[in-house]
């Protein structure tokens, strides 16, 4: 799937040129959950063999640089002069509360992470009260868009440089939430029952 969405959205990079793209890698949330206790030290309780950690180990690990090939593709697809932001929704920890029925022994925890760089991000620079909700008025500061009082979130300026803030100053607006929105009705059933049971054997619905 994780290749898919590469393919996909590396073509639209090079052929579309869109001024904002956004793409969701979700591989590594779906490895951490089922194979976290193969990787911890201390063990999640779950009491996996040493032939099964031998071999199941390492696979954590070696996702992540699997998906750190994927950005890479992206990033090289879309040019060196845009700016790229990595977000990860969630972080994780040990967690077999779920273990007996899904076969989880990785669980979802508050603290999360982002990589910033490209044209106007201060390099090196280490922001470490990063939350996935400033995410959004990050990206519409760096793009010179107004930010809204009503958002969770806050714009991280400290990641731009001093010449990016100069020439890209912060403006604020009440809402976006404005206008009358049609959402349409929600469908009586699930469009994809693949989607579905995806995300049952997560753990999200029942």
């Amino acid at each position: 799937m994780d290749r898919t969405h590469l393919g996909t959205g590396a073509k639209l990079l090079q052929e579309r040129r869109p001024d904002l793209f956004g793409i969701f890698f979700q591989g590594i949330d779906i490895m951490q959950h089922f194979t976290w206790e193969f990787m911890d030290p201390l063990g999640t309780g779950t009491g996996p063999t040493i032939a099964e950690r031998a071999r199941w180990g390492q696979a954590i690990e070696r996702y992540y640089a699997f998906a750190d090939e994927l950005v890479g593709a992206l990033v090289e697809a879309g040019g060196s002069e845009r700016g790229v932001l990595i977000v990860s929704d969630h972080g994780f920890q040990p967690d077999t509360l779920r273990w007996e029925k899904k076969g989880i022994s990785g669980e979802h925890r508050r603290q999360s992470f982002f990589l910033y760089a490209g044209p106007g991000i201060e390099r090196g620079k280490r922001i470490d009260d990063f939350d996935a909700v400033d995410a959004t008025p990050t990206i519409l500061a760096y793009h010179g868009l107004p930010v809204a009082h009503d958002m969770d979130g806050e714009p991280c300026l400290d990641a731009h440089t001093a010449k990016w803030r100069e020439h890209h100053p912060i403006e604020w607006i009440e809402t976006y939430e404005i206008g009358d929105w049609d959402r349409g009705d929600l469908p009586a059933e699930s469009l994809s029952e693949d989607l579905e049971e995806r995300i049952r054997a997560l753990g999200y619905i029942d």
